[in-house]
């Protein structure tokens, strides 16, 4: 994960409303447009999930982590 992504991640954690995948989703398409925004959106979930698995904490908690 490359600073860009954490920060976005940060920014999604700060802004969260239903769940992570909303508010990230909201906070790349303001800043990057087409393939290149959804491929670092699915990225970011995916990195996200796997370490809310790997952890066995709540998916929030893993964003709050690996954004810092």
């Amino acid at each position: 994960m490359d600073d860009r992504d954490r920060e976005y991640l940060r920014e999604a954690v700060r802004n969260f409303h239903k769940n992570l995948e909303s508010s990230l989703g909201r906070v790349i398409s303001r800043e990057e447009k087409g393939k290149d925004g959804y491929m670092r959106y699915i990225r970011i979930i995916n990195e996200v999930r796997d370490y809310a698995d790997r952890k066995r904490i709540p998916v929030k908690q893993a964003a709050k982590e690996l954004s810092r």
